[in-house]
């Protein structure tokens, strides 16, 4: 066991229609809207509340894509630091294709790493400012 993960934080799941996906989350899954990241004066990212402090990412369709590629999912843990650098004790080099932890859109502090077959995995440490705690408070 992982004494750094304290919970799933969300699943990104992309999209070929947001519309639909966010109609059917919401009125098939009855999950509520949280909030909206915005790039380019477009919607880009569709938070769902999913249960207790879990959210479902809906992402809205590339430009020129044919099928949604495969989802990730975020581990939220309390000390990234900490976290990442047990983390990297392990982690083969060709798993780790951007070395930082950095800041995202939505306030949190995020690390991503790659499975295998090149899934993307994501250490996330919610702060105080990030979207995901205003949201839940």
């Amino acid at each position: 066991m992982n004494r750094h993960i304290t919970r799933l934080s969300h699943v990104g799941i992309q999209t070929t229609d947001l519309g639909r996906s966010l109609a059917w989350y919401t009125h098939v899954l009855g999950l509520d809207e949280a909030f909206r990241l915005v790039r380019d004066g477009k919607t880009w990212i569709v938070y769902l509340h999913a249960a207790g402090q879990s959210f479902i990412e809906l992402f809205a369709p590339r430009p020129g894509m044919d099928a949604p590629p495969h989802a990730h999912f975020s581990l939220q843990v309390a000390d990234i630091e900490a976290a990442v650098t047990d983390l990297r004790k392990r982690l083969p080099p060709e798993s780790s294709r951007h070395d930082e932890i950095m800041t995202g859109t939505d306030g949190s502090r995020l690390y991503n790493f790659f499975d295998p077959d090149g899934h993307r995995i994501e250490f996330q440490e919610l702060r105080p400012e990030s979207r995901q705690a205003r949201a839940l408070a």
